[in-house]
């Protein structure tokens, strides 16, 4: 019913002239990742749809930006200057895939906030992000359901097995619903899918879930309505045992900010019906056995002593290259174990690019929730909710690939609504679809 309505709001638009932007790089962000995890290219794929965005980007009369931001341009020349500081093969690679990233959540950026809400509306993109949001949770479930299933990506059948074997590629192209973890000293299987690392899947399904909930309050068809909340529910097993704190804590603390501000705002409404469903979780919770999972997680610290060493190296070597970092993270000092730098986004880029640019880093998600601060719409407050949570895994998780992109996203639909009249559509290429629009007057309407 969504996508019906959605088609005949198009229809609509272009009767009165407004055709809609074309939706593609959205597609290949957001809407085929289960497509891009069967394939083995997940991660690499966030790169490559960025490029020929970057060409219309590109090509545009006049590129319009919000104040500010200036402070995200200072961070990627501090990630350009980063670069004089690799000096291996392994650390290029390294650095040439972060920086690629970062090019690429700026594309995003730019090609959301570009775009009028009458061209590309809040509403359709808010259907791509629940539908990333829906795979995470699928593949939540199925990591408790098949804890043990493995198999091979349709990459790594035609990979030379010299690239097949590298740990890190390996962790790419086999595939699997979990990771057994002995956290609680017994075999856990901690939900994976579709990232290579179970930190991963939890900092998204946080980061995903204010969007899920945005986007039920547009969601017209009762059935989808129903089978989101259903598949919601369902995936209180899996957060839990993802034994993941930094998922625990951050998605409470955005629900928390969220409840607070519906409640100033008079949504009284909106503020009742998430209080009962969060509520109804946490009865769940305490009755059943996941309730004794969640005690037993917080008894035992298990990587705590680790992250603290990770943390204190992080900042010796930001101290010995404060300007311009270390390009890349850097092996520990032990020689084994994970490098320095990659246990959260605020330590990977102090030791990869510096304590200027972790400073413009952290003070662009600043930023970002400061210029939205008056935002009173209840999808506002839940993008909102999104990028807090964001700033509360700084020191937590990596926030590459995925991660970054949607925070990105949240704060492009923010920004543009006020600037969105002045802005011209991103011209781009059409893949395998019908050109939808030629060039628009700054009223939105064809010339």
């Amino acid at each position: 019913m969504t996508s019906i309505t959605a088609t005949r709001l198009d229809a609509q638009r272009v009767a009165h002239g407004v055709r809609p932007v074309r939706r593609w790089p959205l597609w290949g962000w957001f809407g085929l990742a289960s497509v891009w995890w069967l394939l083995g290219v997940f991660n690499v794929v966030w790169s490559l749809v960025a490029l020929p965005v970057l060409v219309a980007l590109s090509r545009r009369r006049r590129l319009t930006v919000p104040k500010g931001f200036g402070i995200w341009l200072l961070f990627l020349v501090c990630v350009a200057a980063s670069a004089v500081q690799v000096t291996t093969v392994d650390r290029a690679a390294a650095y040439l895939y972060r920086s690629s990233l970062y090019v690429s959540v700026t594309a995003l950026f730019l090609y959301l906030y570009c775009t009028p809400r009458e061209r590309l509306s809040d509403d359709t993109v808010l259907r791509f992000l629940v539908g990333f949001w829906t795979v995470v949770a699928v593949g939540g479930v199925m990591g408790v359901l098949f804890p043990t299933l493995r198999f091979p990506s349709l990459v790594s059948m035609v990979l030379p097995q010299s690239l097949s074997n590298v740990p890190y590629i390996s962790a790419l192209l086999n595939l699997e619903f979990a990771q057994e973890s002995r956290i609680l000293g017994r075999p856990v299987g901690r939900p994976v899918a579709p990232f290579p690392f179970t930190n991963a899947w939890g900092a998204n399904f946080a980061l995903l879930t204010p969007f899920l909930i945005a986007g039920l309050t547009v969601v017209r068809s009762r059935l989808r309505r129903a089978a989101l909340i259903a598949l919601l529910l369902s995936s209180v097993v899996s957060v839990v045992l993802s034994l993941n704190r930094g998922l625990w804590l951050s998605l409470s603390i955005g629900i928390l900010y969220a409840a607070v501000r519906l409640a100033s705002s008079g949504r009284v409404r909106l503020l009742f019906s998430t209080g009962f469903v969060v509520a109804l979780i946490a009865l769940a919770v305490s009755v059943s056995p996941l309730g004794g999972v969640v005690v037993q997680r917080g008894e035992r610290g298990h990587s705590d002593a680790g992250r603290t060493s990770l943390y204190r190296q992080a900042i010796e070597l930001g101290r010995q290259s404060p300007l311009i970092g270390w390009g890349a993270p850097m092996a520990r000092a032990s020689g084994s174990g994970a490098s320095v730098g990659t246990h959260g986004q605020l330590w990977l880029v102090i030791v990869s690019n510096g304590i200027p640019a972790a400073v413009l880093f952290v003070s662009w998600y600043i930023l970002l929730l400061w210029k939205t601060r008056h935002e009173r719409d209840p999808v506002g407050i839940w993008l909102r909710a999104s990028m807090l949570i964001a700033l509360v895994q700084l020191p937590i998780y990596e926030q590459l690939p995925s991660h970054l992109h949607i925070t990105m996203v949240a704060g492009a639909l923010l920004l543009r609504r006020s600037h969105t009249t002045a802005n011209e559509p991103v011209g781009l290429p059409s893949v395998h679809a019908p050109a939808l629009a030629a060039d628009t007057t700054s009223n939105g309407a064809r010339p």
